[in-house]
């Protein structure tokens, strides 16, 4: 304990450089997100014009690849405005959710091999089997 508090206490050197504390809520950030949702929000709604809940489905498993957030707004808009019901809302959403979830297993056994892949797929069996519990309760 003492010699991690001595490591946390003592000053940068010169060859680690000073730590760059910088805004969290940039305006750089902000817009990307809002460009994202902008995007997402009309290619969700073009999808379920064109094809029916059945487009809002697919880009809940595209856009749910990468970004939750995005997906999940705008279903909410989406089922507020009385365009989607509570049945596809939840199922949009449970897509997009295991979208992201098998993504993100993909990425780490890319990343970093199988062996990792393998000792987390417990953990994202879980979640996944948490959200199909959910989509049915």
């Amino acid at each position: 304990a003492i010699v991690v508090l001595w490591t946390l206490r003592r000053t940068p050197s010169a060859e680690q450089g000073a730590l760059v504390i910088r805004n969290p809520g940039e305006m750089r950030a902000a817009l990307s997100f809002a460009g994202l949702y902008a995007v997402v929000l009309v290619g969700v709604a073009w999808m379920e014009d064109r094809v029916g809940e059945g487009g809002v489905y697919l880009a809940a498993a595209v856009s749910g690849l990468t970004d939750l957030d995005a997906i999940s707004l705008s279903a909410m808009e989406m089922f507020n405005t009385e365009r989607l019901d509570s049945t596809a809302l939840s199922l949009t959403l449970l897509i997009a959710y295991g979208a992201n979830l098998l993504f993100k297993l993909g990425l780490v056994y890319a990343v970093a091999g199988r062996p990792l892949a393998v000792g987390l797929i417990g953990g994202f069996a879980a979640a996944a089997a948490g959200l199909g519990l959910g989509w049915l309760v």
